[in-house]
């Protein structure tokens, strides 16, 4: 067999605990590429002995994480290591691989000197392998899908164009099944062109090696004889993750062979083809359109003859309500405007249809007068967050007819057409020639009716000609979640009524209804606000779905005075916790979201306009006068500050466990609270929780007999990069998780315990990885135990003199809970009511509380509070003993 080159560079090795190439090697060459050999091949330095190398091995199954999770390979390979790289591997003699594999070699002076340039090119020279790389396989997987397909394709007439987007090529991806089945199906119908929209790879490697990579997808396109047509993509400009190799917009036209923007003619059918730019790193705004290209569409639109139609190609969707990654896309409005003028001036069949990829998701966008339409990804991936609203992601499973993605576009007089290959269905959009009366159709509570359901119904109705507005009953909220509806449902449905904007009002009252008033009314779009983005993309199998944004200031008085004001609520702090507060506040009536705070203005920025709120800042003074309360989800080490200062301003407080470090500090906020008649509240989730408070009450009625022990775990493995971890003065086990176990032992033993004993175990870094509370009390005992890095059974068990009480994980959320006895075949099941992940009942206690509605404190008091505080602090002053801190 002949000998292959490789070629490799110094300054490189192989990280023996990755496989992953690193830099910064004076003393190692390595190769860049994963090449491929089948067993029995060999590799040699041509028995050379002023060096030696190693060989790193990387197996052929492909690693499931980068196909169903959000990821990409930050070498663009879908391999698993082998983990065969050592000191020890290094050799002079013949390598004989042993099984078939990708493999990297590396190479250093067997003299262990550092290597010069002239090494270099002696190495490159020196290195023989006898592979020829390896020899693709057709999937028989294919076969029936490619005979279906051809069979469609041929079935319609038409100009007709392979179109395909996303392919992210990697390493052992599957780009050779793609462009195998796409070469089967090209010689067997007569297509006219070959379209790629956008993200040939990931972009997060070398400026070189990623060349290769889209020159290997050129050449196969290429291969098929057919006009070629690329958009770029965000992807395309080799800018992910910061890659500082990046091209710029000469290098881009020069490697993808194409212009950032132009067009071309179907003569036959006389149509013209846009293919658009849609993305640029350098940009503070990198997703949409320049201002050059935008002139230059407007300028090209007018030359399009009177007689002929128009289809445009992007990578980026035109419009941010259709595309997850940012909230603007630069020029996109505009561009889209330009569409709608060309059609009122050359009629509704002028324009076909705008086509994009980017999305790696499908849809048909009708929202404007003409469809926008997303294609799903070339790339074999399955996940479904990260999607656009109203979006669908087709399931993809390797080896499988799944696997592959891409459509086969055939125009007709009438329609386009798209025959699917591989995941997901063939649909076609017809001609729009004549307009009909759209109907719209949304659906709410509208409890204490307000400015934010105003302008819902406002915007709603200026989706269509006709709206009908659903209204749900006491019953039907109640089974779905909401915790607290004040307004009967005769009072909601006349204050919708009011508005004038319904033309028809509905009541629901059982699941399922919707997709029934859909197809009833033969409704074109459903709507709602968007704090339930994606909970109802299940719809758009029957109409549009659109989320509509929400109004930040809401007033409660802009209808009617209510009986309650709405709750103007600022968030301080914007990490993981805060968005589960937004999405479970819209279960709760009488507040509304208004502001975010954080000291850095860039995070305050990012989550405010994510999450459409009104205003957010990094100055907390300017923050709390905007706000009626707070909730406190920053990190604990500012809790009692944020506190101590909102309450300052006359603001109510829902705060985060721990609500302070120290005893003495829980007793001033509460004291502080009470005599400005505010509410404070310490945000230990459980405690609201209707199943914990119906466990405490089974507990404490004496069916168990008399309460000895009550132990509590909550523990999990946390990730090493995440705060509570990472941070020794206030991260840890305790201070993330003590509050959860403390919580019950409080509730059931009470306050009055006489001796505290706590044992940790320390991180390299001193925070506790593992601690372990337990109290004495006079008639009973206790242990509470949390871990960040040790993980143990998360239950809760309350021991009794005549049976006990166990919870399993996730005991503090008490979906379910059993009492025990002596005798084991008596086991009582208890499954209380549990609606979301829990936080709405929390944030009820707190907005009920400020309404005066709720005076109880059983719940969670002021004196547990302090007491749990007590603990706290004597956990900190021991760990600061321990780890000798100043």
């Amino acid at each position: 067999m002949k000998s292959s080159r490789l070629k490799g560079i110094i300054g490189y090795s192989v990280s023996p605990c990755t496989g992953m190439v690193e830099r910064g090697y004076k003393d190692r060459f390595s190769t860049l590429d994963l090449y491929w050999a089948n067993k029995g091949e060999c590799f040699s330095l041509e028995d050379n002995d002023e060096y030696e190398f190693a060989v790193a091995t990387y197996g052929t199954e492909r690693p499931e994480q980068y196909i169903y999770t959000y990821d990409y390979e930050v070498e663009e390979k879908w391999v698993n290591y082998n983990n065969d790289l050592t000191e020890n591997s290094y050799r002079t003699d013949t390598y004989i691989f042993e099984k078939d594999c990708y493999f990297r070699i590396i190479v250093r002076r067997s003299d262990g000197y550092g290597l010069s340039k002239e090494d270099e090119i002696v190495i490159n020279n020196l290195m023989r392998f006898d592979g020829q790389g390896k020899k693709f396989i057709p999937n028989p997987c294919f076969t029936e899908e490619i005979s279906r397909t051809i069979d469609s394709v041929n079935s319609l007439t038409g100009s007709k164009y392979i179109i395909l987007t996303d392919s992210h090529y990697t390493v052992n991806g599957t780009w050779d099944d793609t462009i195998d089945n796409i070469r089967k199906v090209v010689t067997q119908t007569g297509i006219d062109g070959i379209i790629h929209l956008g993200d040939f790879t990931d972009g997060m490697i070398s400026g070189a090696i990623n060349a290769k990579y889209v020159d290997i997808m050129k050449s196969d396109l290429k291969s098929l004889g057919l006009p070629l047509y690329i958009v770029l993509g965000n992807h395309d400009s080799n800018y992910f993750r910061s890659n500082p190799d990046t091209y710029d917009d000469k290098r881009q036209q020069e490697l993808y062979e194409t212009p950032l923007f132009y067009s071309s003619d179907i003569e036959e059918q006389k149509i013209r083809m846009f293919f658009l730019s849609s993305f640029d790193y350098r940009e503070q705004e990198r997703y949409g359109f320049s201002d050059e290209e935008v002139n230059w569409f407007e300028n090209e639109l007018g030359k399009v003859p009177n007689d002929y139609r128009i289809l445009i190609f992007s990578h980026v969707p035109p419009l941010a309500g259709i595309h997850y990654w940012s909230d603007v896309i630069r020029n996109g409005t505009r561009m889209v405007d330009l569409v709608e003028d060309f059609q009122k001036d050359r009629g509704l069949t002028s324009v076909l249809a705008w086509i994009h990829g980017h999305n790696h998701s499908e849809q048909i966008y009708t929202g404007r007068r003409f469809p926008i339409v997303s294609l799903g990804c070339n790339k074999c991936e399955y996940f479904t967050d990260k999607k656009p609203n109203g979006s669908i992601t087709y399931y993809r499973q390797l080896e499988t007819v799944t696997q592959d993605l891409w459509d086969i576009l055939t125009i007709t007089g009438k329609e386009l057409f798209f025959t699917r290959f591989g995941a997901g269905e063939d649909k076609y959009i017809p001609v729009r020639e004549e307009e009909r009366m759209k109907k719209v159709i949304t659906y709410g509570t509208f409890d204490l009716f307000h400015e934010g359901h105003y302008n819902l119904l406002k915007r709603a109705k200026e989706l269509g000609d006709y709206l009908i507005a659903g209204i749900t009953t006491e019953h039907f909220d109640e089974a779905r979640g909401k915790v607290n509806v004040v307004d009967s449902i005769i009072e909601r449905i006349d204050n919708v009524r009011k508005t004038g904007f319904a033309d028809e009002i509905i009541v629901e009252d059982h699941d399922g209804q919707k997709v029934e008033d859909i197809q009833k009314y033969n409704i074109d779009v459903f709507t709602v606000g968007s704090d339930w983005t994606g909970h109802f993309d299940y719809l758009k199998d029957y109409c549009d779905v659109i989320y509509l944004p929400r109004t930040p200031n809401i007033s409660s008085t802009y209808l009617r005075k209510s009986r309650f004001p709405i709750i103007r609520i600022g968030i301080v702090g914007t990490g993981r916790v805060a968005p589960r507060f937004i999405d479970e506040s819209k279960y709760v009536s009488g507040l509304n979201i208004r502001c975010a705070y954080n000291p850095i203005k860039e995070s305050a920025e990012i989550f405010g306009k994510k999450h459409e709120l009104e205003c957010f800042t990094e100055k907390y003074e300017e923050f709390l006068e905007k706000v009626d309360a707070v909730y406190i989800a920053s990190p604990s080490e500012t809790h009692y500050d944020y506190a101590k200062q909102a309450l300052s301003y006359g603001k109510h407080v829902l705060c985060e466990k721990p609500l302070s470090f120290t005893r003495e500090e829980a007793i001033e906020l509460y004291k502080y609270a009470h005599s400005k008649n505010l509410v404070l509240m310490e945000g230990v989730k459980a405690a609201y929780c209707p199943g914990f408070q119906q466990m405490l009450a089974i507990a404490k009625s004496g069916k168990i007999g008399e309460i000895k022990d009550v132990e509590a775990c909550f523990s999990r493995i946390t990730n090493p990069g995440l705060r509570e971890v990472a941070d020794a003065r206030y991260g840890g086990a305790f201070l993330e998780f003590g509050g959860y176990p403390l919580l019950p032992i409080i509730k059931l033993l009470g306050m009055d315990y006489k001796e505290v004993q706590i044992n940790s175990i320390y991180g390299d870094n001193g925070v506790d990885l593992y601690t372990k509370i337990q109290l004495c009390y006079q008639n009973g005992l206790a242990m509470a135990k949390t871990g960040v890095g040790v993980k143990s059974e998360g239950q809760l068990v309350i021991a009794g003199t005549k049976g006990y009480i166990l919870a399993q994980s996730p005991w503090w959320l008490t979906r379910r809970f059993e009492v025990r006895y002596e005798d084991p075949n008596k086991i009582e099941v208890y499954e209380p009511e549990f609606k979301g992940d829990g936080l709405r009942y929390e944030i009820n206690e707190f907005i009920t509380k400020i309404n005066g509605t709720n005076k109880n404190e059983y719940r969670l008091t002021a004196e547990e509070s302090i007491a749990m505080a007590g603990i706290v602090e004597q956990f900190m002053n021991k760990r600061k003993k321990e780890q000798n801190w100043q």
